[in-house]
């Protein structure tokens, strides 16, 4: 069944966009297809043999309103909690939840915000030719939760390498095509759309100021359209929560577009009047200007907390971040709408060059075009020469670098696979940048 969905996904897309978006949207549900899977045959295991196709069927549900907070307190397991909002729905009408999942330790928290694609209404509505939507993304709260990677990766709780094992988990679904930040309503012809997810993570943000009021650790994540996300909302949850440590992590998405989109994008999805961006005049300005780009955000972010640790992890061809480079170059009939990996990668040199100015930012880069590392089982056999490859001497596996990040430990170092080279020194993306690498993790001037 599971197969069948990716299957009619890719080729309903194929026939009512363009190939390339079928494409991104059936990448995408490859990782989902995975994280199910894995979820399915644990609990299979672990209890009696699974007879639905939703494993979260029989999870616990709660119900925010006014005669329910839905405490951390009264949670013995993976729990769904849903807003009291009836506009709080996924792209094909679900009502939208969020996942928590008790730790051991309720000092400790882990917040992810999932993949799950982009959709958006067309910048060229007085085109006739133009399509009604464009992008392509997840859909259901199903697929969004599975996507949350629950039991797999970073979220593995059962295995002992592990760093955040023990963590609090509260997982942000992507299902609406909103990128977690959007915040409009729009008309097509199929019904209203609603892509709500500031309004819907803005209640997951006070759902956990309120359960976890004094952190020992905070770590904030996010994978793919998660990863934008994460640019978005890290700076404006970091002047929010109280803790003594805390992490940031952005998994699988730079924020590479062709020229004069993103900005646009963001004017398409109404973020420049919310807080996250609002709260900031440099980003407002250039929000409301249509400039603003995603490595702005996570700059501001950066630059605004030196005692916080950010991390960026990446491909150095991530194949849906170059499908989804098209997608929206052709959405917004950009003459800039194909690159190739290598000048994909010069661009993500030279967001990380510029993040390398920071003590606080370090970096995981990693051969191949694979895309998202944190919500899959890839995650504990991946090194900087890909998943499953030979460990280039004196490297570090992902899944312990993340562990030595994510604990401040002194003496990690940025991960790439190559020779130093000048940024665009070889025509392929088997180098590293000599701006980039090497970098130790600096938190002494907190």
């Amino acid at each position: 069944m599971h197969i069948l969905l990716l299957a009619s996904r890719i080729a309903s897309s194929a026939l009512q966009m363009p190939l390339v978006q079928g494409l991104a949207t059936g990448l995408l549900l490859v990782v989902v297809v995975d994280g199910f899977r894995l979820l399915s045959k644990r609990e299979a295991k672990n209890n009696a043999p699974v007879e639905s196709d939703d494993p979260f069927a029989d999870v616990p549900k709660c119900t925010l309103s006014k005669t329910s907070d839905c405490p951390l307190k009264d949670m013995t397991m993976v729990t769904l909690v849903y807003p009291d909002n009836d506009n709080f729905v996924c792209w094909n009408g679900d009502p939208w939840a969020f996942l928590v999942h008790p730790g051991k330790d309720n000092n400790n928290l882990l917040m992810y915000y999932s993949g799950g694609g982009a959709i958006f209404e067309d910048p060229n509505p007085e085109d006739p030719d133009a399509p009604e939507q464009s992008g392509g993304g997840l859909e259901s709260l199903l697929e969004g939760l599975l996507a949350c990677g629950l039991t797999s990766g970073m979220m593995n709780y059962s295995d002992p390498s592990n760093a955040v094992k023990d963590y609090s988990y509260i997982g942000s679904p992507s299902c609406t095509g909103g990128a977690h930040i959007a915040n409009t309503t729009w008309q097509g012809s199929t019904g209203l759309h609603h892509q709500l997810d500031y309004s819907m993570n803005e209640v997951m943000r006070k759902w956990a100021l309120h359960n976890f009021p004094d952190l020992n650790s905070l770590v904030i994540s996010g994978s793919s359209a998660g990863s934008l996300g994460v640019a978005a909302w890290s700076d404006y949850l970091l002047k929010t929560f109280k803790y003594q440590k805390a992490s940031v992590m952005l998994d699988s998405y730079m924020g590479v577009f062709p020229k004069d989109t993103a900005g646009q994008l963001m004017q398409i999805f109404k973020m420049c009047s919310l807080p996250p961006i609002a709260s900031n005049d440099f980003l407002k300005k250039n929000c409301d200007a249509g400039t603003l780009e995603v490595w702005q955000m996570v700059d501001n972010a950066i630059a605004s907390h030196p005692d916080v640790a950010f991390s960026v992890l990446n491909s150095k061809s991530d194949a849906v971040q170059l499908i989804f480079f098209g997608l929206i170059g052709d959405a917004f009939e950009s003459p800039d709408s194909t690159i190739l990996p290598s000048a994909y990668y010069k661009y993500v040199n030279k967001h990380l060059e510029w993040y390398n100015q920071y003590p606080n930012f370090v970096c995981y880069l990693v051969d191949g075009l694979d895309h998202v590392f944190l919500p899959r089982p890839e995650f504990y056999t991946t090194n900087p020469a890909g998943s499953g490859a030979w460990a280039p001497a004196f490297s570090t596996p992902l899944n312990k670098w993340i562990g030595q990040f994510v604990n401040h430990e002194e003496g990690m170092w940025s991960q790439c696979h190559g020779p130093r080279l000048n940024n665009g020194g070889s025509i392929l993306t088997n180098y590293c940048s000599n701006k980039v690498f090497p970098k130790q993790l600096d938190l002494s001037g907190r």
